[in-house]
């Protein structure tokens, strides 16, 4: 490539809209680790980071403008207001963290396929569901085989990608997901007091965050708490943070029934900001998930010094690698020896701290903003390079 091309500062807009108000989703992470890291905000490239009225922008940077453009409805957002915009600031390549893009963008576009959570959950059956996956998949890979690039976040995802939107393995990049610069070992204990007096979280407890869906299997983590020997569950407190919804009251009939009302917790939303004392103050995080794109509570929980229990399904474990014990989601039984054994054995648990602490420098916010950047800064200048002169 070219010296001149490489070193040329581009300008590249991004899809914002999931940077939002006290919690943001999975893709908000993203992009949120993404602009807060060094490496971005130092570039020599500049920044228009696209929002809708909901957006909560990140800081201010010298070389990040932030536009806010009025959504109504998504869909004429998607295809329509961004590619105006984008054309009007002359953007030369756009980055979303979506597995959509604007089919008609005036410039590259590098898209982000976190998982294909749809080929495996679905509230629907039967033919409904065949349908709505074949429909969801030739538009899905339809949009990944003319973007300029696809990102993922693990190896997972990237073989699910390529085996069904028909892409080669080497034209998928895996950027994995970065674990925040909050989140570390060695918090402010009155910091951590007093977030667990903020969501009336009693001490000691196993934390897991969740949306309760049933993929998450948040009933499994229950099953399993239920089932450790009683003096250590009169010990213990299990906290599942997250915004209740209509699977949450089941479950809570379920914590009813097991007559572990006083020892399970449902906080409902916690805070984004707070996020980083209750993985502190936890004596352990579980996370019995049936399917994850990557998985990004295990490693802030190990980010803050916390043990880890993981589900050994899909991308946990290419995640997790040896820094936290792995079991079946379908083992109620393997669960509850694995949370036993880190409990009851401050050996293993120190030694799961240790191995967590030297997993995460593969997920830092620099590390992953690096890979990003570096996918970016090559895709256009081969775009730029393949331009009619």
């Amino acid at each position: 490539m070219p010296e001149s091309l490489q070193n040329s500062p581009l300008l590249i807009g991004i899809d914002g809209r999931e940077l939002l108000p006290d919690t943001f989703t999975g893709f908000g992470r993203y992009i949120e680790n993404f602009l807060n890291a060094k490496i971005t905000r130092g570039s020599h490239h500049r920044f228009t980071i696209y929002g809708n009225q909901h957006t909560r922008f990140p800081n201010a940077n010298a070389n990040y403008t932030f536009k806010r453009l009025e959504e109504q409805n998504t869909l004429w957002w998607d295809q329509v207001t961004i590619v105006k915009a984008i054309r009007q600031d002359r953007i030369d390549l756009f980055f979303t963290p979506y597995d959509k893009m604007p089919v008609r963008s005036p410039c590259p576009v590098v898209m982000t396929v976190h998982d294909l959570l749809y080929q495996y959950v679905s509230d629907l059956s039967g033919l409904k569901k065949w349908t709505y996956n074949t429909l969801y998949r030739m538009q899905r890979g339809y949009m990944a085989r003319h973007a300029a690039r696809v990102l993922t976040v693990s190896e997972h995802s990237r073989d699910d990608i390529s085996r069904y939107y028909n892409l080669p393995p080497n034209q998928i990049v895996i950027t994995h997901n970065a674990v925040s610069d909050r989140f570390h070992a060695g918090l402010d204990k009155t910091t951590v007091e007093d977030v667990k007096k903020k969501y009336k979280i009693p001490a000691p407890y196993i934390f897991n965050l969740n949306n309760f869906k049933p993929h998450k299997n948040p009933g499994g983590l229950i099953e399993a708490y239920a089932q450790l020997p009683s003096d250590l569950q009169k010990q213990i407190h299990l906290v599942i943070g997250g915004k209740h919804n209509s699977f949450t009251q089941p479950l809570q009939q379920r914590v009813k029934a097991l007559g572990l009302s006083d020892a399970v917790h449902f906080p409902g939303i916690i805070h984004d900001e707070d996020l980083p004392a209750i993985y502190a103050g936890a004596d352990l995080f579980v996370i019995t998930s049936f399917y994850e794109g990557f998985g990004i509570p295990p490693i802030e929980a190990m980010a803050s010094g916390t043990p880890v229990v993981s589900s050994n399904a899909t991308s946990l474990p290419e995640v997790i690698g040896d820094a936290g014990l792995l079991v079946s989601p379908d083992d109620v039984q393997s669960l509850t020896v694995a949370m036993k054994e880190i409990l009851s054995d401050e050996n293993l648990r120190t030694t799961l701290i240790q191995k967590g602490l030297q997993r995460i420098r593969e997920f830092t916010q620099e590390r992953v903003a690096g890979k990003i950047l570096d996918a970016l800064e090559e895709t256009a200048h081969i775009a730029l390079k393949n331009e009619p002169v």
